[in-house]
């Protein structure tokens, strides 16, 4: 999603946020946006005290922290939407890499030691974190352009799955640049998430749907939960993976218990704006989002025995945050 969330604004200078990403560490958030009329990334502590402001030459498309807390990887909205990195100890930009053609996907992931970071223009293109050289181009034949939606690393740091178009799940071994294995889906894929103990992979569909797979074998699926009628853009699992949240694109945020394989509570935005950014808070217990009241959601229907939850304002009413029941 692209950050035209707009909720402090005035003529001249304004703020919005539209993406949002919590170190894993738990320590540091980052926000992309526009604060007070720049394009930049913002940093926070866990309290929310402001940190750190890095300039960007294009809006956050995406932002992806490594898994040691200690860089920040951010998908740029300029000409070739470049990934740039800093180091946070010094504040420094220390890469970018450059995307020829641009990239078809609004995401980019680093694998578990972070090496590597992965990203899509048309097909998945690995990328050395250290050098900015492109290492792997994931693909059986070069003529054929594909439409890669998503994907997501496993946690052996070179094994990558990604689901594209033509609803074929495919998993690679990065280091060999090698098919391992394909999956025809029952669904269009919009999304996807991996487990925090990398048993699980969840996949959001166009029609609202999320089918969890068994990460050890994709074939095997654990449950399907109808979560909206509209696709699912985003989906993160909880610190402890017995909850996600999905965003739809007509509005609301979800909450499933995994364990049951239901939706346990929602958070109505369609009504105040269009949903732009959402996350979990570490602790699990709460998530933030951003709104763009200037974009009105089409409302989903939200189902009559569900908690609907309020939220309150943090951070100069950019952010919104949610206490999970």
């Amino acid at each position: 999603m692209t950050q035209t969330s707009v909720l402090s604004q005035t003529q001249e200078a304004y703020s919005s946020i539209g993406v949002i990403a919590w170190s894993p560490d738990g320590t540091t958030l980052a926000l992309g946006g526009f604060f007070e009329g720049d394009l930049a990334i913002r940093l926070y502590d866990a309290d929310y005290n402001f940190v750190a402001q890095y300039q960007v030459d294009g809006g956050v498309a995406f932002l992806a922290w490594s898994h040691d807390s200690q860089r920040l990887a951010a998908l740029i909205n300029a000409t070739n939407r470049d990934i740039q990195v800093w180091d946070i100890a010094s504040g420094e930009l220390t890469l970018r890499i450059s995307q020829e053609g641009g990239s078809s996907s609004n995401t980019i992931a680093w694998n578990e030691n972070d090496e590597y970071i992965g990203s899509v223009r048309n097909d998945v293109y690995v990328w050395d974190t250290q050098t900015g050289e492109n290492i792997a181009h994931l693909t059986e034949d070069v003529s054929i352009a594909r439409s890669i939606q998503t994907f997501v690393w496993y946690t052996d740091r070179e094994t990558l799955v990604e689901a594209d178009a033509r609803q074929i799940l495919r998993v690679w071994d990065v280091a060999m640049t090698r098919l391992i294995q394909e999956i025809e889906l029952d669904l269009f894929p919009v999304s996807m998430a991996l487990s925090p103990d990398g048993s699980q992979l969840a996949i959001g569909g166009s029609r609202g749907e999320i089918v969890i797979l068994d990460a050890a074998n994709l074939e095997t699926t654990i449950s399907t939960t109808q979560v909206s009628d509209a696709p699912l853009w985003k989906l993160e699992w909880s610190p402890l993976g017995d909850k996600l949240i999905a965003a739809s694109s007509s509005g609301n945020i979800s909450i499933i218990d995994t364990n049951m394989s239901e939706v346990v509570q929602i958070v109505p935005i369609a009504t105040d704006g269009f949903l732009e950014a959402l996350a979990f808070n570490p602790d699990g217990e709460s998530l933030l989002y951003a709104t763009n009241p200037y974009r009105v959601g089409s409302p989903t229907a939200i189902l009559s025995d569900v908690a609907s939850l309020e939220s309150t304002s943090i951070i100069d009413e950019l952010i919104q945050v949610v206490e999970i029941r």
